[in-house]
């Protein structure tokens, strides 16, 4: 029979082995869907997924379909995201830096915090874009900031 009782090695046991679990279920809540990463590799598109933290730097993500996706804090530097469709996306955060993003459609994306340094926008949508600190390549953008 175990004896629980006023054991401090059990308790210091029971301490670390919570802890353990709380912190394993809270990394597997802050990362991308694996899921949705395999869909998006296979298909290339994966609209409304989430792809929070992912790295898909360098990838070629031309003609992808990532409306309304979740992008927080991504890296998608140097990506080819050519007529990528990002409409509605949360890019928070992302690391879009030196990514071609020529002719992507960004309508209403969220690009708060995000970087987008030395990326190419040439004749991309930009149309109610969310900027807040945003780093583009002409500087930072702040219009949408709540002071």
């Amino acid at each position: 029979m175990l004896m629980v009782g006023k054991s401090g090695k059990w308790r210091s046991f029971v301490k670390w082995f919570v802890l353990a679990l709380a912190l394993a279920v809270a990394s597997v809540s802050w990362a991308f869907d694996e899921l949705s990463l395999q869909k998006f590799k296979a298909l290339n598109e994966c609209p409304g997924c989430d792809l929070s933290e992912a790295d898909l730097s360098e990838a070629d993500l031309a003609y992808a379909d990532l409306n309304g996706a979740d992008l927080n804090g991504s890296n998608l530097s140097k990506a080819d995201l050519r007529r990528a469709d990002l409409s509605g996306a949360d890019l928070y955060d992302a690391n879009l830096n030196e990514a071609n993003l020529w002719k992507a459609d960004l309508s209403g994306a969220d690009l708060s915090g995000a970087s987008l340094h030395d990326a190419n926008l040439r004749d991309a949508t930009l149309l109610e874009v969310i900027y807040c600190n945003t780093t583009m390549p002409w500087g930072v953008e702040e219009p949408d900031c709540e002071l």
